[in-house]
């Protein structure tokens, strides 16, 4: 990932409240399920719901029960790249 989106990221995260962080987690988690979806799509997915559960632990806690077997079902995605992803976060 480049420095620029990092940056980017970074910056978001530190205004995203933990409100914001809920309303992000439908997308992501439909992106990374979604087979279709290029892997990097996929897999930068995974790695915003682990910035997201790092920053926001406990606006995302009750979320746990449908975060862990979303990233469990990435760990067998056919691209390395994604399960790579899923296995960080």
């Amino acid at each position: 990932m480049c420095a620029a989106v990092r940056g980017a990221g970074d910056a978001l995260l530190a205004t995203l409240g933990g409100h914001g962080a809920r309303l992000a987690l439908p997308s992501l988690l439909r992106a990374l399920a979604d087979a279709e979806k290029p892997w990097r799509t996929r897999a930068a997915a995974a790695d915003w719901l682990c910035a997201l559960l790092t920053s926001h632990p406990g606006a995302l806690c009750p979320a746990l029960r449908t975060l862990v077997p979303a990233l469990v079902d990435a760990l067998g995605d056919g691209h390395a790249g994604v399960a790579r992803a899923a296995r960080a976060a």
